[in-house]
């Protein structure tokens, strides 16, 4: 992948997420794992999360990506590429969309008047 460096492996550019993006998971009967998490950046391809409680890696969640005006949601599956401790204890969690969200998807996600995540402050 051209262009694509190890600090930044997505392929879609990040975009900061609208005010109140969150991802709510399903539950799986016996895994703990998260059940909700606040969106700290998206793009077609994949998404940031913090959670509280970590997933494995390469485990595929299924949930829904909503916003807290609780009028906007939209089902995703998801496969974990990676985990990091943040400093308070909790996890910015990488995944890929099982399926790339179509642009209409990811645009009612996005806060148009925030521009572009910064891969470097973001995660």
């Amino acid at each position: 992948m051209a262009g694509v460096t190890p600090d930044d492996r997505r392929i879609a550019p990040r975009l900061r997420p609208a005010l109140g993006t969150i991802c709510r998971f399903d539950s799986v009967e016996g895994k703990p794992g998260p059940a909700s998490g606040l969106v700290w950046n998206i793009s077609l391809t994949g998404v940031s999360i913090l959670v509280g409680t970590i997933a494995n890696l390469g485990e595929i969640l299924t949930g829904e990506l909503a916003l807290d005006d609780g009028k906007t949601s939209l089902p995703v599956m998801m496969r974990v590429v990676h985990n990091k401790t943040v400093p308070l204890g909790d996890y910015l969690m990488g995944a890929q969309f099982l399926r790339e969200l179509t642009p209409a998807e990811l645009e009612q996600f996005v806060d148009p008047n925030l521009g572009p995540a910064s891969p470097k402050r973001m995660g």
